[in-house]
C-alpha cells in the first residue's frame, strides 16, 4: 500500500535512495563535550535531547499552564462573587425596608386565606408586589456588590476560551511533530539483519509468552517526496507488511491478544530472519538495541504539568 507520511527533513535533504531513514537512528546525532546527544534534524529541531523535547512540547506545556492558571483565577473570582453575594444579601435582609416588605408579603399571604372574589385578587396582587420588590432589592444589592468581579469573570472566561483554542492548535502541531519524528526513526524497508530503528505503531499477530510476541509491522519504502513546509517533508511511501518476533519489549505480553495495537517507540535491531511456517512468510527476529533515540522518544512523550524555564 502506498501513502503519504510526514518526515522531518534531515539536514535539509533526502541524501540516499533510502530517503530520510538510515540504518541506525543514532547516526542522526553526535555527542557534545558533556556526552549529551546533540541532534540536527532540521532548522527547527536541533540541539540536545532535552532541547528537542522542549521545542516539541514547550508551547503545549506553556498554554496548558496558562489554562490552569486562568481557570484558577476563574475559580477564585467565582468564590469571591459567592462570598460577596452572601454578604450583600445578609446586609439587605437585615435592613428595615427589606423587613417591611417581608412583613407586607406575609400579611398579604395571610389575608388571602379569608378573602374571596375581588378581595382575594387584591390580596394576591399585594403578595406579588411585595415579592417583586423583595426580589429587586436583592438583585440590586447583588449587582452593586459584584459588578466589577462579574466583569473580571467575563474577561477571564473569554481569555480561557482563547487559551483553549490556542492549545488545541498547539496540540495538533505537536502531534504532527511527534509523528514526523517517529517516522524519521522507523525501521525501514528492506528489512535485514543488522538493520536498526524504532517500530512505532505495530499490531499483535500472536503472543508467544510473557516476554515474547510476534507483531505485524509496516516497513516503509520511500518512493517519492515533496516539501511540506516548516521543516516537514511529505514523503510518499510504500508499505511492506512484515512479521517481527520481539522479546523484552517492556510490557507483559501475556496480557495481549491478537489484533491489539502497540506503540513501541524504542530502538530495535534485526538479528536474523527465519521462515514462519504458520504464516508461510519470512519472520524477522528483533531485539531491543539501546540508543539515544530511546531517551529522545521517551522524553518527547511526557507533557509536564509545570513547564521548566528555558
Amino acid at each position: 500500500m502506498t501513502k503519504f507520511v510526514r518526515f522531518l527533513i534531515l539536514a535539509g535533504v533526502l541524501c540516499s535512495p533510502r530517503g530520510a531513514l538510515a540504518a541506525d537512528p543514532a547516526s542522526k546525532m553526535t555527542p557534545n563535550e558533556k556526552g549529551e546527544a546533540v541532534w540536527d534534524l532540521n532548522s527547527y529541531l536541533k540541539g540536545t535531547t532535552a532541547q528537542i523535547r522542549d521545542r516539541i512540547n514547550g508551547e503545549v506545556e506553556r498554554l496548558t499552564a496558562m489554562c490552569k492558571a486562568t481557570q484558577a483565577q476563574i475559580d477564585e473570582t467565582q468564590g469571591e462573587i459567592a462570598k460577596e453575594i452572601g454578604q450583600a444579601l445578609g446586609a439587605t435582609r437585615a435592613s428595615a425596608d427589606y423587613k417591611a416588605l417581608v412583613a407586607e408579603r406575609d400579611a398579604a399571604e395571610a389575608d388571602k386565606k379569608d378573602k374571596h372574589g375581588q378581595e382575594l385578587l387584591d390580596a394576591s396582587s399585594r403578595v406579588t408586589h411585595a415579592r417583586d420588590a423583595i426580589a429587586k432589592m436583592e438583585s440590586d444589592a447583588i449587582d452593586r456588590a459584584v459588578h466589577s468581579d462579574r466583569d473580571s469573570l467575563a474577561k477571564l472566561q473569554a481569555e480561557l476560551a482563547n487559551h483553549h483554542k490556542a492549545l488545541a492548535q498547539a496540540d495538533a502541531w505537536r502531534d504532527n511533530l511527534v509523528e514526523s519524528l517517529r517516522n524519521t526513526f522507523l525501521l525501514d524497508w528492506p528489512v535485514h539483519a543488522g538493520e536498526k530503528g524504532i517500530l512505532g505503531h505495530v499490531t499483535v499477530d500472536r503472543v508467544v509468552d510473557a516476554q515474547g510476541i510476534i507483531v505485524r509491522y509496516d516497513a516503509q519504502e520511500i518512493v517519492g517526496a515533496k516539501n511540506g513546509g516548516e521543516g516537514i517533508q511529505n514523503v510518499q511511501t510504500h508499505r511492506h507488511k512484515t512479521l517481527l518476533s520481539l522479546s523484552n519489549v517492556g510490557v507483559d505480553t501475556s496480557k495481549l491478544s491478537s489484533g491489539d495495537d502497540l506503540l513501541l517507540d524504542r530502538n530495535f535491531e534485526i538479528v536474523e530472519s527465519l521462515n514462519d511456517a504458520d504464516a508461510n512468510a519470512a519472520i524477522f527476529i528483533a531485539r531491543p538495541s539501546a540508543s539515544p533515540v530511546d531517551e529522545l522518544m521517551k522524553l518527547v512523550m511526557v507533557i509536564r504539568d509545570v513547564p521548566q524555564s528555558q
